[in-house]
């Protein structure tokens, strides 16, 4: 279960994975969905937009990035309004579309997911 889910910006692009020790329990920040953003004025530096996730303590797993990575877009209440919606009636075109969204970005955070996992088991943090 993730900590925290902040939107944040900086001057310089963040680490992919990034961990901190806490009484030698390893807790892990995932920086993910990282935009390059255009200087507001000409001259000024570069600039970077990202969603930070901070996990709670413990081992980086598969199962808790895909769900902080899900809560990214949809919380709980929202998950369980859509699915309770589809099971309701499935065959309304704008439940079925809003299905289908959920799914969708399911489908790409455990992608992403996986690609955070192997880039951080090969040490490229």
């Amino acid at each position: 279960m993730e900590k925290s889910i902040t939107l944040e910006r900086g001057m310089e692009r963040p680490p992919e994975v990034a961990v901190s020790y806490h009484f030698g329990v390893p807790q892990y920040t995932v920086n993910v969905l990282v935009e390059e953003r255009a200087p507001e004025a000409e001259g000024q530096p570069q600039e970077y937009g990202w969603t930070c996730i901070c996990l709670a303590p413990g081992q980086l797993t598969y199962d808790a990035l895909v769900a902080a990575l899900v809560r990214t877009r949809y919380s709980d209440d929202a998950m369980t309004a859509i699915i309770n919606n589809h099971l309701l009636d499935g065959n309304d075109a704008d439940i079925a579309a809003e299905w289908e969204q959920m799914q969708q970005w399911r489908r790409e955070a455990k992608a992403l997911a996986k690609q955070i996992l192997t880039n951080h088991d090969n040490g490229d943090e």
